[in-house]
């Protein structure tokens, strides 16, 4: 492995990127360490890009040394969903890390001191014509303080969100997948897992709780409630869930 491998330029100051507060907030320090664990296993690569078929991620999960692999499937849609990582032509990468990487090879290859002082005259150029990161991060939050206003004068009907929680969970093959095999689950069982648990929340008055904090919940709720919940169903043959009942059970 050349020396260069082992490095990357990144800001001091990436703790204080809105997206990856975000992701501070659901994960804890958790998320951020596994999040820069993750850009440096990319940056490993000849194309700092990672293959994003469901193997291929789970084999990422091993690689970064995450024990839950259920887990790891909820964060890296959360870090897509924040722009912080991209699923693109069959690859998952950081366009960011591809960025920076992309202008780094560019001064190598060049290899002039020349080079290197134009390099970081247009730099400073743009610097000084676009605002401040911190400038950037208010007018973010700012932004997304005004929507969030909005968005609370709408309150949208329980049954509504229900069906649209549904079947958002249900398209996420990849995390979906993840938590039928951690837990010896049939694909076929979600759809009435997901109802009674999201007909539960409605019941206690959670489901007004932000999307990816029900998503956050069912997710942990499976191994705990839900996987003998669903046994007890075929137990006592209910429903469609009779027919993987054992004949004389």
């Amino acid at each position: 492995m050349a020396k260069d491998s082992f490095w990357f330029a990144h800001d001091s100051n990436a703790q204080d990127d809105i997206k990856l507060m975000k992701i501070r907030r659901i994960y804890s320090f958790w998320g951020i360490g596994l999040y820069w664990c993750i850009v440096e296993r990319l940056r490993a690569t000849t194309e700092y890009q990672w293959p994003d078929s469901p193997t291929d991620m789970g084999f990422l999960c091993e690689t970064v040394n995450c024990l839950d692999e259920a887990k790891f499937m909820l964060f890296i849609a959360d870090t897509i969903r924040f722009e912080l990582f991209t699923r693109a032509d069959g690859q998952f990468f950081s366009q960011s890390l591809i960025d920076r990487m992309r202008k780094w090879d560019a001064k190598k290859r060049a290899g002039s001191q020349g080079g290197k002082r134009s390099g970081e005259a247009r730099a400073k150029q743009t610097r000084s014509k676009t605002p401040s990161k911190r400038e950037a991060n208010a007018k973010q939050v700012r932004e997304e303080n005004i929507r969030e206003e909005k968005t609370t004068t709408t309150v949208e009907a329980a049954e509504e969100k229900m069906n649209r929680l549904k079947t958002q969970w249900l398209g996420e093959t990849g995390i979906m997948g993840s938590l039928c095999a951690n837990n010896n689950l049939k694909p076929e069982w979600l759809s009435g897992l997901i109802d009674y648990f999201l007909n539960l929340k409605n019941s206690t008055g959670e489901i007004a709780a932000p999307d990816f904090q029900l998503r956050r919940n069912f997710v942990y709720w499976i191994p705990t409630k839900g996987k003998e919940l669903v046994h007890q169903w075929i137990r006592n043959r209910v429903g469609e869930y009779a027919k993987y009942a054992k004949p004389g059970t």
